[in-house]
């Protein structure tokens, strides 16, 4: 009966430890994938590129600080392209626009005398 009750923990320590003996390779081969293996990830990365853009935004921020220490500005890249600039007070706990994008081309346009468009600016 006490040997029987030994048993099941005897057997499962032995199987572990044999597991971890035999799973454990002295000098395990690098895998090294063939060309068609390769072309089918490249091809599925591309499907995966193209599922997603234009749909994901607003994944980075890329913080300018200001001398103060406390507020940074930072561009967003929308849909299209189109850029949205955020000014964010830390100190204040506060985030707004930057500036109507829209509204500067059309004063810019006005000085320059000809039509800008906001979704062409480029960030500095």
């Amino acid at each position: 009966m006490i040997l029987s009750d030994k048993f099941p923990i005897t057997f499962l320590v032995l199987f572990f430890f044999g597991s971890v003996l035999f799973a454990q390779k002295k000098n395990p081969e690098p895998y090294q994938p063939n060309r068609q293996e390769m072309l089918e990830r490249y091809r599925k990365a591309q499907l995966l590129d193209s599922a997603i853009k234009n749909k994901v935004f607003k994944t980075n921020v890329h913080a300018h600080w200001q001398k103060n220490g406390n507020t940074f500005w930072y561009c967003n890249v929308l849909k299209d392209s189109v850029r949205e600039y955020m000014y964010v007070d830390v100190a204040r706990g506060t985030k707004q626009k930057a500036f109507n994008l829209e509204k500067l081309a059309v004063e810019l346009g006005k000085a320059l005398g000809k039509p800008l468009q906001a979704k062409h600016f480029v960030t500095v």
